[in-house]
């Protein structure tokens, strides 16, 4: 079970992450997805969003409004780039995709009523 502490961190993060980044989906995995955290664990979030940043620098905008002390791990893929991956069979994002915890998904807009 998770500490109080990275419940809070998590919470936080999710919030931070939905204002300031408008993010598609928020997805949870590694060892605090799965209850095999430990103190000093990372908190390890998929994060996808339509960005024309280079990877690398992408987590750099987020960073800023994230707390400093929450031991967070951001992994930010377009929705494209997340595709590819999928299409390739990357191992590493095929287990996000299919045993992380959804954090946060946008609903789609609707168009007319």
């Amino acid at each position: 079970m998770l500490s109080e502490q990275y419940r809070l961190w998590i919470h936080q993060a999710v919030q931070q992450i939905i204002e300031h980044y408008q993010p598609e989906k928020i997805v949870l995995f590694g060892s605090t997805s799965i209850g095999a955290w430990h103190e000093g664990s990372d908190i390890d979030l998929l994060i996808v969003k339509e960005t024309s940043k280079r990877r690398l620098d992408r987590s750099d905008e987020l960073l800023s409004v994230l707390d400093p002390d929450a031991p967070l791990e951001l992994h930010i893929y377009t929705p494209q780039e997340l595709r590819e991956r999928l299409d390739l069979r990357d191992f590493f994002i095929s287990e996000i995709v299919s045993k992380g915890q959804i954090l946060y998904e946008r609903k789609a807009e609707k168009i007319g009523t």
